[in-house]
């Protein structure tokens, strides 16, 4: 396994970089931390979860979501992400749909090994983030287990029907406290400025 996560970040080392904005990346998981998927059958975001993504993409932040889905929803991660955008839009009850626009960057697993709590996702969106840091936000205790044993800051949620999570104002410090792999520190220049 130690190989196989060593050629994966050789091969993808400073591919993502360079595509986006120089500042540190709010990972979210989906379901159960911003729509409620105790029914499937009637999905919506959970209370405040759609303005706390506007807010922190108007701070200045980069948005991303790590999310499983099954292996069968597809062969590459176009089929996977239209499979899972298309089971979200066909269950939406909210008022307003699910804004995919809000995401910088979504990764998804390619095989149902490949699922989190295993390391392979964050470990792309390490890559993606590079130099900057990234905080993980999820309902489930594994997966924040596995995100802070990676280094990066991790938040569990509560996956009641109005989950609380961290106050914009503080976002910054709670990475900066927690985030324990190094990082350009000029990552947080535009959103400092901005608070």
């Amino acid at each position: 396994m130690k190989k196989i996560v060593l050629l994966f970040c050789f091969l993808f080392s400073n591919v993502y970089s360079s595509d986006f904005s120089h500042r540190p990346w709010v990972y979210f998981d989906l379901g159960n931390t911003l729509v409620n998927t105790h029914d499937f059958s009637a999905i919506g975001y959970f209370p405040g979860a759609q303005n706390y993504l506007t807010e922190l993409k108007q701070l200045g932040f980069n948005i991303g979501m790590i999310s499983n889905v099954p292996q069968k929803w597809g062969q590459t991660h176009t089929e996977k992400l239209n499979t899972l955008k298309k089971f979200i839009d066909d269950r939406w009850v909210g008022e307003h749909s699910f804004d995919w626009d809000v995401f910088d960057y979504i990764i998804l697993p390619l095989s149902d090994l490949e699922r989190k709590p295993q390391p392979i996702l964050f470990l792309k969106a390490m890559e993606v983030s590079k130099p900057c840091p990234i905080i993980y936000f999820s309902e489930d205790e594994a997966e924040i287990f596995a995100a802070k044993k990676l280094g990066l800051a991790a938040f569990r949620v509560s996956s009641s029907s109005n989950p609380e999570y961290i106050l914009k104002d503080q976002i910054v410090d709670y990475i900066k406290e927690n985030y324990s792999l190094e990082y350009d520190q000029s990552c947080f220049v535009d959103i400092i400025s901005n608070n």
